[in-house]
């Protein structure tokens, strides 16, 4: 994250989606925190990372970021305290995603704080594309 502050941000991207471009993404954060406000502000998602800051996102939830414009999507991880670290799960065949933009989870603690700034002015975060061995 790179605004209001720098901050290190624990993502795992999810293997149903498209690659992080080689040179990143920097964009404006909009936080969804329930289903209801993610319908009711569908219009606000373009050329955004979306956060879907609630349980239990399903893929109909992505696809609908995914075509109102999102440039990625963040979810949040569904254990309970994380300590900054994430756990990867079976992915699909990412040679063919579903969704068609970057996805990936992050930690509850990174959700929170997103969440936090996001409610007292926009964060913009950059995320960029590690190598891991």
């Amino acid at each position: 994250m790179i605004s209001p502050q720098e901050q290190k941000v624990s993502i795992i991207a999810a293997g149903t989606s498209a690659p992080t471009p080689e040179a990143g993404i920097t964009k404006f954060v909009i936080v969804a925190p329930s289903l209801r406000l993610l319908v009711n502000h569908l219009d606000k998602f373009g050329d955004k990372i979306v956060l879907f800051d609630y349980f239990g996102a399903k893929i109909e939830d992505m696809l609908l970021a995914e075509i109102a414009g999102a440039a990625a999507i963040l979810l949040r991880s569904h254990v309970s305290f994380s300590n900054h670290s994430l756990t990867a799960t079976k992915g699909e065949n990412p040679s063919k995603p579903i969704i068609k933009i970057p996805l990936a989870s992050i930690t509850n603690e990174d959700s929170d704080l997103m969440s936090r700034l996001y409610n007292s002015g926009m964060s913009k975060l950059y995320f960029k594309k590690i190598k891991l061995c």
